[in-house]
């Protein structure tokens, strides 16, 4: 149960409306485009990257985006074998029994 007054550094921001490292995300955008373009331009850039950060998460759980980058870059990294059987370089042996020490029979 989430209680009204629970607050998590992962957690949406009130001010805001985006999570942590959206927000840093966006102060990154803004000291680039403040540093590189004039104001009116860096303005509406940094307007644009808020609208699109906030449109984007639009009806998806906390840190949905952040996950899904961290997903699909651990597949590519791993070749699409995201689990430990599947990265291990070792063959399975198919034809003796499996032992697992804390199951019983």
């Amino acid at each position: 149960m989430r209680a009204p007054v629970y607050r998590h550094v992962d957690g949406q921001s009130t001010v805001a409306g985006v999570s942590l490292n959206g927000f840093i995300g966006l102060l990154g955008v803004a000291l680039a485009a403040i540093q590189l373009l004039a104001f009116g331009w860096s303005l509406a850039v940094i307007v644009s990257a808020y609208a699109l950060l906030r449109l984007a998460g639009q009806g998806k759980p906390p840190l949905y985006w952040q996950y899904l980058v961290v997903f699909h870059v651990r597949r590519a990294l791993a070749g699409g074998r995201l689990s430990a059987a599947a990265r291990a370089r070792i063959p399975q042996y198919p034809f003796g029994p499996y032992l697992f020490r804390d199951a019983g029979r």
